[in-house]
Parts: C-alpha cells; structure tokens; sequence
C-alpha cells in the first residue's frame, strides 16, 4: 500500500485501480438515427448469438463434472462399505426378494427420468413452434406496417421547423411571462 503519496489527479487514478483510456474520435459521415440503432442491435446480437453456443458448452461441461463427481463419490462409497463388510466378515447376501425390489425402483427411477426428459423437450419445442409463430407474426406486421407508410407515408411528412422559427415564439412567450403574477399561498400559523 503506497503511503504518504500526495493525491494528484495521476496517482489517484494509478491507485483507485480505475483507468479511463481517451476516446479517440475520428470523423465519421453522418448516419440517421435508424441506421445508428440498427448498426448497435446489430452488435448486440451478433455477440449474443457468439456466446450462446459457448454457454451451452459451459452448461454441458459443468453437467457432466457434477455427474462424474457424483458417481465417483457413490462408487467410493460402497467400495468402502464392501471392503469394510469383508473385513468384519459381515454377511452380504441378499435375499432374491430384496434384489427384485432394489430392481423395481431402479427401473422406477429410469422411467421417471426418461418421462422427465421427453416432458422436457415437449416444451423446448411448445416453446420454439410459439417463438416461430412470434417471428411470423412480426414479420406479417412488418410487412404491413411498411405498405401502410408507403401507401400514406407522403401525406405525413412533417414539417422542417428550424431554430429561427421559434425565437419569435420564445421572445413572446418570455414577454408574456414577465406580466403574470404568482400569488403565493399565506402560510397559516399552528396552534
């Protein structure tokens, strides 16, 4: 930790950690406002979709760690329990009846899992056929919208208002302002 370091605008930024690079400006044409829009979703999507892939990796990588963990840990266990049942010279046999169940409830738990899965990708796919239907709608609109500005489209142009319209109105404004005059409330005393 630096000490007695007088605080100047360079080492208060050497010792926050925080370090700004300037901005470097270089002349650009001019764009309109939907191009600039368009031109950043555009980014943003496009590294969206980049790191899409590389989430679901992550997720499938994490997933079989912990399912690789957990069968080494439950493998330990019961190699643990038969080297120590050996030892104390336990009695292991299990009765055939004790086996079938153990079998039941295995093949229980499996169904269980593959039911689980194919509910699971029933709604993966609910929910892809209802965002296909989103996109065909939204682009049914599109299509629509942009019939509807070029059928009335020349009809609403506005008007090309500048700065020197309005400081007529602003100067009377300004005037009129000055000859009104706000009552103020009386502030009434407590008792």
């Amino acid at each position: 930790m630096v000490k007695n370091v007088p605080r100047t605008r360079v080492n208060s930024q050497q010792h926050q950690g925080v370090s700004t690079p300037p901005k470097i400006t270089t002349p650009q044409k001019k764009e309109d406002l939907f191009t600039v829009y368009n031109q950043s979703i555009e980014k943003y999507f496009a590294v969206a979709k980049k790191t899409t892939a590389t989430y679901l990796q992550s997720v499938t990588d994490l997933q079989e760690q912990i399912i690789d963990s957990w069968k080494k840990s439950v493998d330990s266990a019961i190699t643990l329990q038969q080297k120590f049942a050996h030892k104390s010279k336990m009695n292991v046999e299990v009765p055939d009846q004790t086996i079938k169940v153990i079998n039941d409830m295995t093949d229980q738990a499996n169904k269980s899992k593959e039911l689980q899965n194919k509910m699971l990708f029933a709604s993966i796919s609910a929910i892809m056929e209802n965002i296909k239907a989103f996109n065909d709608n939204v682009n049914t609109f599109s299509k629509i919208n942009k019939k509807l500005t070029e059928s009335c489209g020349s009809q609403m142009t506005l008007p090309q208002i500048g700065a020197e319209a309005f400081k007529p109105t602003i100067v009377e404004f300004k005037k009129i302002m000055r000859d009104i005059q706000v009552e103020h409330p009386h502030k009434s005393k407590r008792r």
